[in-house]
């Protein structure tokens, strides 16, 4: 939600996918009914008289009803005399039209797919590629509140600054020692967290550094934080 550069507050790449996707199932929805509505322009035939060679030359699948011997009117078996059986039968014949028009749609819908496969992980790798060889560049400019007493827990400590991208190191160094913020939250210009246990030990000037989860990291802030001895209590001598 906070990063203006992507759509509608989506990850990355994930509008170019609802695209891709979008125009493979309008395009299958429309290839299916132009089909289904050209595989329905044709009728059921009735052949009659028809001879048991062309009942054999017939597709089985086309075969919806039949063969039915028919029974040889009185002319034809008094002028026929042992003239081979006739037949009927009825089929629905199969449309060559729909048949080239669906070996059409399988060719489209093949090389959509995998021009769309081509490009949307194309896009992806080079957006990665790219990703890869520029890191992020945090900056640190301030630490609130700069000081701290020993003793304390600080709950809320702030550290503003620019670049934050989903920060994995946040801490204070001094002298080779480390303090690590804890149950840190983010957003580009401000991270949150926690610092609990300052010790006496600690006192002194803390500088402070954040690496971005990509392996960006920001110069460190000399001198951002300071460890301080306890706040003596009103009355008391100084």
């Amino acid at each position: 939600m906070n990063d203006n550069a992507q759509a509608l507050a989506l990850p990355e790449g994930s509008v170019r996918a609802i695209i891709a996707l979008s125009m493979l199932v309008i395009f299958l929805m429309l290839s299916v009914y132009l089909y289904s509505d050209q595989a329905r322009n044709y009728v059921p035939q009735t052949l009659h008289g028809i001879s048991q060679e062309q009942v054999n030359a017939i597709p089985k699948e086309q075969i919806i009803e039949g063969p039915t011997k028919e029974k040889p009117t009185p002319a034809a078996s008094g002028s026929a005399t042992g003239k081979s059986p006739s037949f009927s039968l009825t089929i629905l014949p199969r449309s060559q039209v729909s048949a080239d028009f669906a070996q059409q749609i399988f060719t489209s819908i093949s090389t959509m797919v995998i021009s769309i496969a081509a490009f949307y992980f194309g896009t992806r790798a080079v957006a990665s590629a790219r990703s890869a060889a520029t890191s992020s560049e945090p900056v640190v400019t301030s630490v609130d509140p700069p000081t701290a007493a020993w003793g304390s827990d600080l709950a809320s400590l702030k550290i503003c600054g620019s670049g934050f991208d989903n920060p994995s190191v946040v801490k204070f160094v001094k002298d080779g020692r480390e303090l690590i913020i804890r149950d840190i939250t983010s957003n580009p210009t401000k991270i949150v967290g926690t610092l609990p246990d300052l010790t006496s030990d600690l006192i002194g000037h803390w500088s402070c550094i954040v690496v971005n989860g990509d392996g960006g990291a920001a110069a460190p802030l000399q001198n951002a934080f300071e460890v301080t001895g306890p706040k003596s209590p009103p009355g008391s001598p100084p």
